[in-house]
């Protein structure tokens, strides 16, 4: 690999990295506070991209966890009407993000 093909990748990897920092944010933007807090009890398990911005978005809301609990409120909470929505919306939410990124991958 030459020089120049060498930058090229690493500036599409730059490239992929904001696009993907970019779903994330968009993701969680978009997520109830509960739904934060269910996810960032497990986020050892997530990719240090979105562990970075799932810290972010959680110090925007002013929402802390301790690592790998989560409060027995957000852990017996039933699925409410509302709350199947807001579970359905995020589901669609992160389909069409992940469609997004396949698509600006093949650009």
């Amino acid at each position: 690999m030459s020089v120049s093909e060498a930058k090229t990748n690493g500036k599409e990897a730059l490239k992929r990295m904001t696009i993907q920092e970019q779903a994330f944010r968009a993701y969680y933007a978009s997520m109830t506070d509960a739904g934060l807090l269910r996810i960032a009890a497990n986020r050892s398990s997530f990719v240090d991209i979105a562990q970075k911005v799932l810290t972010d978005e959680l110090k925007k809301r002013n929402l802390t966890v301790a690592p790998g609990e989560l409060s027995s409120a957000i852990m017996s909470q039933t699925l409410t009407p509302v709350g199947w929505a807001q579970r359905t919306l995020v589901s669609i939410k992160s389909a069409l993000l992940r469609l997004r990124m396949r698509l600006a991958s093949q650009k």
